[in-house]
């Protein structure tokens, strides 16, 4: 009975948040808000597919080749949250790890599906860094509270 309240509760807070499911399994999960989620369903099926596929990769722990993950495209200035990256077909999902109920979580909170070279969109880069302060301090509140 408590996994399930267990549940209840991460379902409620990710709603709280304005995150919607993407991909998971027992130890980590990727989430996504709601601006970002538009763009990814405006996505052709099979490059969905491939990024839910990518994602599943990030939760199970494999090594995602640099093609498919950015690690590292710098830290927001608050909260000091590592921007990543899941990229692929020139569109990029921005976003940082977190805990979420003691859930290893990876947030999507930017995209830029008009990817036109290599670097980050710096415009785009900063309102993800600013993003992210904004939900990392939230989740903290949110875990205080408990």
């Amino acid at each position: 009975m408590s996994d399930m309240a267990d549940g209840n509760d991460d379902e409620k807070q990710l709603k709280e948040l304005g995150c919607g499911m993407l991909a998971n399994d027992a130890d980590a999960r990727v989430v996504i808000l709601k601006g970002p989620k538009k763009d990814f369903d405006s996505l052709e099926i099979k490059h969905q597919a491939r990024f839910i596929g990518i994602m599943k990769g990030w939760c199970n722990g494999q090594k995602l080749l640099p093609a498919m993950f950015n690690y590292n495209e710098g830290r927001s200035k608050q909260k000091n949250c590592l921007i990543q990256v899941f990229k692929g077909f020139k569109h990029r999902f921005y976003g940082f790890q977190t805990k979420i109920n003691n859930t290893k979580t990876f947030v999507v909170v930017k995209s830029d599906l008009n990817k036109k070279q290599d670097k980050a969109d710096p415009i785009i880069l900063a309102r993800a860094m600013e993003i992210s302060d904004q939900l990392q301090a939230a989740i903290d509140a949110a875990s205080e509270g408990k």
